[in-house]
This record gives structure tokens, C-alpha cells and sequence, in this order.
């Protein structure tokens, strides 16, 4: 862990080296402060302070105390459907593999390079249909490929006019299949072919049955709460015990290991110390675990961090330690004063409130409350003493808002969905004149995130 830290926050360095920033540091988590404690520390950082002109405020974000959003299976953007359900690009982590067969007569899908999501530099109308997939509701994201098809198609002289209809996605195909035989057209318009490509396959994709289902247990969970229902996890562990038993089911359709571990990180991270009545609770959900794991496929099982063969031993060693994990996850605000909570019970269950949210709904409020959970890293005696001494000298530290470009950097790894709600706060905000930089990681997807949980990947 150390030295991905540190490799990470040279990098860092650099890339505020080759931006000209002078930044105001704030972290946002236990990782996010010891990152933020060794940037301020390299030599490199304090030279660029004294020399940089542009000024920005850059905030660290721990993905670790919201991971309510990094593992929901509901898919909010057209783009977190297409990374959650498509291939990994062989040797790559975040980009995937696109079946472009559509623009062929072959039947072997095996015999073609994939395509990919990644676009050529000099590809402006690729960029900005990748962003519109990021950003946009899937429905609006969809309209979007098809107009962007049209609009190709238009420029390559293939079709001459042709309004986009209501069925998108049948319209998409129809667009695609267009390119049949014009080798020039596809190489000209490549970046959005790999797009149309890629949306079309997530929505075709025998996963989305399994999604669906996994999401709809989700909210069965998540409203269980309040009331004199059980709690989550007991929940859970019963709908665990029932479909094990449950002969009738598809295979397809059942919780694998990963979709469980999924659920917990989900419930633990929302509910905190809520998610259960107490140990008994707990370690009921652990034998499930156990029992699951025993009858899991080896390859997953190393996937998940289980060291060794798989025996009765090994897997409890495991169990145990990602129960350990669970509730260290359901601790992470225990401290905070300003955001300890990620949801408001109501008539209907618990409604979510992203951490990213609320802090970015107290950095735009008029009344400027004071961020007490944002820590202030500074650079040079009088700023240490100010930053030391806040409690007395609050209003002379700077506010992630007072400048006009503000970085916020999720370390951990950031949803598309994510991007989109931010976006839409800073407008919801009226701080558009504010130019909101967002970086992250990596491109998570739920398996991603249960992945990095699993191994304790930054």
C-alpha cells in the first residue's frame, strides 16, 4: 500500500506540474489526508507553489467512506451498463471489448479485434458522444448515438435524410448495419462506430436479467429498514439461506459470492452499525459466507483474495477477515461531525445521499457553513499555524469554493454516475462559473468495487 501511495501521489505531482497549479490541499478521508500530507511534503510541490500561477483548489476524496454508489446495480448512465457488462479490453482495467461484428457478414465472433471505448485524440465528435454517455440518462445517451449515427452517416454520403424514430436502440442497429461495405466510411468514423457498437451490446446483454434482479433485492433491502422489519443483513442472510435451497431457480439468476459481498459493502456502508441488531447477527452472515464459499468456483474465490486451497480453513481465515472489513466499512464516519450520515428515513424506506453531494451542497451554500470534516493541508509556517489554530482563526483559511477552478480527485475510483450528479449540482448551484475538474483512479463498476474491497486496493 505504501508504495502504490507514493507512486501515486508523485504522479500527482506531476500532472499539477504540467497544469502550472498552485493549489489550496483539502482531504476528505484517512487515505485522502495521508496523500495529501506527502504532496505537501515533496520538494517538487513546495517549488510549484512558489512558481505557479494558476490557482486552483484541489480536494481529496476516500472513495472508502461512500461506497453506496460504487455498488448499487442500478445502472444510471448508459455508460456504467456498458463497463458493468462488457469484457475487460485484454490488459487493460478500465476500458472494454466491443464486439463489431454488426459491421460484417461473419457469423465467428472470435475472428475480429475488438473495438474499445478509447478515441483518437484529433476525434472530436467521439469525445463528446463518450462524455454524452458518461453524463446523460441512458434514454437521452441513446437519442444521442442515434443522431450521432445519422449525423455520420449524413457526412459519408450514405444516407441522404432521415429523422431519428422513438425505437432508439432498433434504430442504432439500422444505423450501424448501414456501414456495411464502405471500409472508408468505418475507418472515418470509427470512434463513434466502437460507441454505437458498445451501447447496443449492453442492451442486449443476457446480464442485464441478472442486473435487474440483483438491483430489485437491493431496494428490498434498503427499505427494510425502519418499521418492525428485520434488519439488512439479517435479510439478506435468510434471502441467502432460501435461494440455496431453491432448485427451481435459473443458475444464471442466483447470487454468486461476489453479488453478495456486493450487497453487504452496499448495506454496511449506508446503514453503518445499523445494518445489523448485533454480533449474533453478524456472524450468521459470516457462516452464510462460509457456505457460499465452499461451493464457489476456485478461480473467483482467488479473485476475492482467498489465499491457498480452498478447505474449511482457509475459507473461514477469509470469512473473517472480510467481516472484520464490513464492519471497519460501517465505521468510516464514526468521527465526522458534518457528514456521518448517508441517508434520511422515510415513508418508504432510507433515501441515499451521496457523501460527494452534501459536500459539495455545503461548498455552494450561501450561508458558508463551516466544512469540519475537510482538512486543510498548508504549505509554510503562517499557513501551518493557521490551519493548526482553525478552530480561533476559521476565517482566514481559504474554502474550496473561493477559487475559480476547483479538482475534486476521488481516490478509489469514481462512478459515470457520480460524474453526472456533480455536474448537475455545481448547476444545480448556479456555480457554473466555476470551472469543476473531476478526476479519479479508475471507472468503477460494482464487481470493481467488491474486487478492490476484497484485496484492499487503493
Amino acid at each position: 500500500m505504501q508504495e502504490r501511495i507514493t507512486l501515486f501521489v508523485t504522479g500527482l505531482s506531476s500532472l499539477l506540474n504540467q497544469l502550472e497549479m498552485n493549489e489550496d490541499l483539502f482531504s476528505f478521508g484517512p487515505t485522502s489526508r495521508l496523500i495529501a500530507n506527502r504532496l505537501t511534503s515533496l520538494e517538487q510541490s513546495r517549488d510549484r507553489q512558489k512558481s505557479a500561477a494558476n490557482k486552483c483548489s484541489l480536494i481529496l476524496v476516500d472513495r472508502s467512506l461512500d461506497f453506496v454508489a460504487a455498488t448499487t446495480q442500478g445502472c444510471q448512465t448508459l455508460a456504467d451498463k456498458i463497463l458493468g457488462l462488457l469484457p475487460h479490453l485484454p490488459q487493460h482495467s478500465i476500458d472494454v471489448a466491443v464486439d463489431m461484428t454488426l459491421l460484417t457478414d461473419t457469423v465467428d465472433r472470435q475472428v475480429l479485434t475488438p473495438g474499445s471505448l478509447a478515441q483518437r485524440y484529433s476525434d472530436h465528435k467521439g469525445k463528446m458522444l463518450l462524455n454524452s454517455l458518461i453524463t446523460m440518462k441512458p434514454k437521452e445517451a441513446l437519442m444521442e448515438v442515434s443522431r450521432a449515427l445519422l449525423d455520420a452517416l449524413k457526412a459519408e454520403k450514405i444516407l441522404a435524410q432521415q429523422k431519428p424514430g422513438r425505437m432508439a436502440s432498433a434504430q442504432v442497429k439500422t444505423f450501424i448495419e448501414l456501414f456495411k461495405g464502405h471500409p472508408e466510411a468505418m475507418c472515418s468514423q470509427l470512434g463513434v462506430l466502437q460507441l454505437a457498437c458498445a451501447a447496443l451490446e449492453a442492451l442486449d446483454h443476457n446480464g442485464n436479467h441478472h442486473r435487474d434482479k440483483m438491483f430489485a433485492t437491493e431496494k428490498v433491502l434498503v427499505n427494510s429498514v425502519g418499521g418492525n422489519s428485520p434488519s439488512p443483513i439479517k435479510l439478506l442472510t435468510e434471502m441467502i439461506s432460501r435461494e440455496q435451497t431453491d432448485s427451481d431457480e435459473n443458475l444464471d439468476m442466483k447470487m454468486n459470492i461476489a453479488d453478495v459481498i456486493c450487497l453487504a459493502i452496499h448495506l454496511y456502508c449506508l446503514f453503518g452499525k445499523g445494518c445489523s441488531s448485533g454480533i449474533s447477527e453478524d456472524m450468521r452472515f459470516q457462516g452464510a459466507l462460509e457456505d457460499l464459499a465452499l461451493r464457489e468456483h476456485v478461480q473467483l474465490m482467488r479473485q476475492l483474495g482467498l489465499e491457498g486451497s480452498v478447505t474449511f480453513d482457509t475459507v473461514r481465515k477469509w470469512a473473517v477477515e472480510i467481516m472484520t472489513r464490513l464492519r471497519s466499512l460501517a465505521m468510516m464516519r464514526h468521527e465526522m461531525k458534518q457528514f456521518k450520515s448517508l441517508h434520511k428515513t422515510g415513508a418508504t424506506g432510507a433515501v441515499y445521499h451521496p457523501i460527494m453531494i452534501q459536500l459539495l451542497e455545503a461548498m455552494f451554500s450561501p450561508h458558508r457553513p463551516d466544512l469540519t470534516d475537510l482538512q486543510y493541508h498548508a504549505e509554510g509556517l503562517t499557513s501551518r499555524l493557521k490551519a493548526t489554530f482553525s478552530l480561533f482563526m476559521s476565517s482566514a483559511l481559504p474554502r474550496p469554493a473561493s477559487n475559480d477552478c476547483i479538482i475534486i480527485f476521488v481516490v478509489g475510483g469514481i462512478t459515470s454516475a457520480e460524474v453526472r450528479q456533480i455536474r448537475e449540482t455545481v448547476a444545480k448551484h448556479n456555480a457554473n462559473d466555476k470551472q469543476v475538474l473531476i478526476g479519479s483512479t479508475s471507472l468503477l463498476t460494482p464487481l470493481d468495487s467488491v474486487l478492490n474491497f476484497c484485496n484492499r486496493h487503493l
